[in-house]
C-alpha cells in the first residue's frame, strides 16, 4: 500500500506544476494554453525547473566561465539559501576577487562568515560593506553591533546601533533600540 503524501509534499508539487506551466507559457509566448502538449512535456519541465532550484546550473556556469561575476555571486546566494555557508563563502570570495570593491560580494562574504561563526572575518567584511555602501540592505551596522556585543565591546556596539538607526530609521528593528 502506498504511503499518503504529506501536505508539504503536496504543496511542493503544486508549486512545481505552477512553475512548469508558467515557464511553458513564457517560453512559447502563449496566447492560448495547449494542455495536451503541456502534459506531454511535463517530465522534461521538471528537470529544467529543478536545475534552477539547485546550484547545479550555476556550478556548471562557473565551470564554463569562472571569471563571470554574476554566476559567482548567484552561486553564493544559492548555497546560502541551502545553508551551505562554506561553499557560499567560497563563491562570494571568488566574486570578490573579480570585483574587489563590490558591496554585494563583501556583504555575502560577511554573511557567510557570520553564519559559520567566524565573527572576526565577518566583522572585517561588514566593515568593508559599511565603507562601500553604508545604507546597504544587508544592514552592516546592525551586524557589527551584534558582533561587538557578543565580544563584550558595549560602547562600540552602541555606536554601531546609533549608526544603524541613523541610516535605517524605518527598519523594523529600529524601534527596539
Amino acid at each position: 500500500m502506498q504511503k499518503p503524501s504529506s501536505p508539504a509534499r503536496l504543496v511542493r508539487y503544486a508549486l512545481l506544476i505552477v512553475l512548469l506551466i508558467s515557464a511553458y507559457a513564457v517560453s512559447i509566448r502563449l496566447t492560448q494554453l495547449d494542455f495536451p502538449r503541456l502534459l506531454r512535456d511535463l517530465p522534461k519541465g521538471r528537470v529544467i525547473v529543478s536545475d534552477f532550484l539547485t546550484p547545479d546550473l550555476l556550478t556548471r556556469a562557473v565551470e564554463v566561465e569562472p571569471a563571470f561575476y554574476p554566476s559567482q555571486i548567484n552561486l553564493s546566494k544559492s548555497y546560502m539559501a541551502m545553508g551551505n555557508y562554506t561553499r557560499a563563502t567560497d563563491a562570494s570570495l571568488h566574486a570578490l576577487r573579480l570585483r574587489p570593491d563590490d558591496a554585494l560580494a563583501c556583504a555575502q562574504t560577511a554573511v557567510g562568515f557570520y553564519r559559520m561563526g567566524d565573527l572576526e572575518q565577518a566583522r572585517r567584511y561588514y566593515l568593508r560593506v559599511a565603507e562601500l555602501d553604508p545604507a546597504s540592505a544587508y544592514v552592516p551596522h546592525l551586524y557589527l553591533a551584534r558582533i561587538a556585543f557578543t565580544e563584550r565591546r558595549q560602547a562600540e556596539g552602541a555606536q554601531y546601533l546609533q549608526e544603524f538607526i541613523a541610516l535605517h530609521p524605518n527598519a523594523p528593528e529600529s524601534p527596539q533600540f
